[in-house]
């Protein structure tokens, strides 16, 4: 199960615990999924969103860089 570290408008922000590095989340919503890179925001996946929803997410995660580098760093620590 993947937290949801951010929501905005029916889109989630997740970020899988035992995912692969680099640091990145899968936004979920309206059909759609992307995955987007946390060190320089560059997109890997997309299927199901437009371009301005894609570009509109990318805005948000940039907002909220910090948040997400530091959600990434606490579910992927070392144990």
């Amino acid at each position: 199960m993947s937290p949801v570290i951010v929501a905005f408008d029916g889109v989630k922000l997740k970020i899988r615990a035992r995912d692969h590095s680099p640091p990145h989340l899968h936004a979920e919503g309206k059909g759609g999924e992307v995955v987007i890179q946390l060190l320089d925001l560059s997109v890997t996946h997309v299927t199901g969103f437009s371009k301005n929803d894609v570009r509109r997410i990318i805005f948000e995660v940039s907002r909220r860089r910090q948040l997400l580098m530091e959600a990434w760093e606490t579910l992927h620590a070392k144990e």
